[in-house]
């Protein structure tokens, strides 16, 4: 999860989904949080400043 800090506990889920790991999206939540790992605090405020952007 280091590499992907601007991951949140659903997108990390899915990851883990794909792994073959099965877990409930509360349990990557409650791992994440107990980790001090932020739920993607600046998601919105990024997403909105990308936004009409030129790529």
């Amino acid at each position: 999860m280091q590499e992907n800090l601007s991951w949140g506990h659903r997108r990390a889920h899915g990851a883990l989904l794909v792994l073959g790991i099965k877990v409930a999206p509360s349990t990557v939540w409650e791992f994440l949080n107990d980790a001090g790992v932020d739920q993607v605090p600046e998601r919105s405020a990024a997403r909105h400043s990308r936004f009409g952007r030129p790529v």
